[in-house]
């Protein structure tokens, strides 16, 4: 995480295409285990960065095929009105994440709103 933090606060994020693959296959490993970890945590804020920075479509399209199916989760399991979700993700962390998606590509975040 902060080696691609590192990356893209230093305007070279492009240097991460090459890693995108097996950063996204990381991400997907972690947020599949059964109980929210600090890796989980980890996780979305890996996926917030990657998205954020993707730096062409490709990039983005693979960052999507883990966040879209996580976005569906929340759509129908998270109950903001339940004392206990059966959402699993840490919520605050995954909000960013949403808010990610939503800052730096809204007209593709919105699509999937609507979906």
């Amino acid at each position: 995480l902060e080696y691609c933090a590192l990356h893209c606060s230093g305007g070279a994020s492009s240097h991460l295409l090459q890693f995108y693959p097996v950063l996204l296959k990381i991400c997907q490993s972690q947020l599949s285990e059964a109980k929210a970890t600090r890796s989980t945590e980890m996780s979305l804020q890996l996926l917030q960065l990657l998205l954020a920075h993707a730096p062409n479509v490709e990039a983005l399209q693979q960052t999507k095929e883990v966040i879209v199916p996580l976005f569906q989760s929340w759509v129908t399991t998270f109950d903001p009105w339940a004392t206990k979700s059966n959402f699993a993700l840490p919520i605050t962390t995954f909000l960013g994440l949403l808010g990610a998606w939503h800052a730096c590509h809204p007209n593709d975040f919105t699509e999937h709103c609507l979906r």
